[in-house]
């Protein structure tokens, strides 16, 4: 497309345009990605025994509070639904942490308070129990919460036309 005919480019096809981006822009959750922390969440190995489930438990923690406190993300910071629970040591301390994090993440990715509209990806995952019910807890819960933290709009770079006459 040239310059002349982007200049001629009829409104409607400008609003068509408008209207795409608000609709994009309506359908994340944040105002934009968290992914510095989703990163650092991201190099945690999945669980599959109780030293990697501890592991993942206490990455998640540490994410998820992060997370919630972020500002740049969040119309503003969530100091209701971050993990308290202890660090955990163990599969018991692991599963308590875990499904304290379950209870805060659902309740904080449907809040429009924090974010831009209503998140749909509660976990339904069972609590953890033991450590077979804690591993899938875990890994559950560091998918949803990778998905949620890359939810956002990017800042798009500016755009220029080149040769457009200002």
């Amino acid at each position: 497309m040239t310059t002349r005919q982007l200049h001629d480019t009829p409104p409607g096809w400008v609003n068509a345009l408008k209207s795409s981006v608000e609709q994009l822009a309506a359908a994340t959750l944040h105002y934009d990605t968290d992914d510095t922390i989703a990163a650092t969440l991201d190099a945690i190995a999945v669980a599959s025994n109780e030293a990697t489930l501890v592991t993942l438990a206490n990455g998640l923690k540490t994410a998820w509070n992060a997370h919630a406190a972020a500002t740049t993300v969040h119309a503003a910071a969530d100091a209701t639904n971050p993990v308290a629970a202890d660090t955990a040591t163990d599969t018991a301390s692991a599963n308590t942490l875990i499904n304290e994090l379950k209870d805060d993440f659902n309740a904080h990715v449907i809040s429009t308070t924090y974010h831009r509209v209503r998140g749909d990806r509660e976990i339904t995952t069972a609590d953890g129990s033991n450590e077979a019910t804690g591993i899938a807890l875990a890994n559950d819960l560091q998918r949803a919460v990778l998905d949620h933290l890359r939810n956002g709009m990017q800042t798009l770079p500016a755009c220029t036309v080149p040769g457009a006459v200002s």
